[in-house]
């Protein structure tokens, strides 16, 4: 919406020339709205980048613990060892069915169990390196839940910002942009209809579905904007 009311303006802009006061608003409100638009982004770009950064490790580390535990399974298969089959019958799917906040202790009881039997498994591709690399993964993934955390409180306080410049941008345009809008009714109509008519969103499934309350959203304001005046 608040693109839409700029677009107005800008298509009047000699008439809103005559107005300095007008003038002025204009330009803060513009200022607003790109504001706003780079502040939406930065959210967006920062929680994305640490979505894919716990992604890629919780997918190493399965990978590797799983590959550990595949061994260890084979191993007990071979000694025909039945508890220790039962317990090393893991995949990496199922390590990342866990929970995230405990699927690091779960990947390291596993790497414990296997490291607990390696003297039988040094015929079965299984090292030191191998376990130590593994635990480096675990670590890797269990900092990035880390990652993730301080990035929703980011996003948090990001979105509790947006909250407020579309606050600023409502009042701005409510009780003083709108007005000025106003004053030029009778004598350029062409102005006040077109800007009127920008200033409500006509968005009658939204309206049904928010029941009136507001919706913020990157380009305008809310669902039941008052229209000028």
């Amino acid at each position: 919406m608040y693109l839409v009311v700029i677009t107005v303006l800008d298509k009047f802009s000699s008439l809103v020339a005559t107005v300095p006061a007008l003038v002025r608003l204009v330009v803060s409100f513009k200022k607003m709205t790109a504001d706003i638009g780079k502040t939406s982004g930065s959210v967006g770009v920062g929680t994305t980048a640490k979505t894919k950064a716990k992604r890629k490790a919780e997918s190493e580390m399965s990978f590797a613990v799983a590959s550990l535990v595949g061994s260890l399974h084979a191993y007990a298969t071979d000694e025909k060892n039945v508890e220790l089959m039962e317990k090393s019958s893991v995949t990496e799917s199922g390590i990342e069915d866990v929970r995230d906040a405990e699927r690091g202790q779960y990947a390291t009881s596993l790497v414990d169990m296997v490291e607990s039997n390696k003297v039988g498994l040094a015929d079965w591709n299984v090292s030191d390196a191998k376990i130590a690399d593994a635990r480096q993964k675990i670590s890797v993934y269990e900092s990035s839940l880390g990652d993730r955390s301080s990035t929703k409180t980011g996003q948090s306080g990001g979105v509790d910002a947006l909250v407020e410049m579309f606050a600023k941008a409502d009042d701005l345009l409510k009780d003083q942009i709108d007005k000025l809008a106003k004053s030029f009714e009778q004598d350029h109509p062409d102005f006040f209809s077109e800007y009127e008519s920008s200033r409500v969103i006509r968005d009658v499934a939204a309206s049904r579905n928010n029941r009136g309350k507001d919706n913020p959203d990157a380009t305008g304001s809310s669902g039941a904007t008052p229209s000028a005046g």
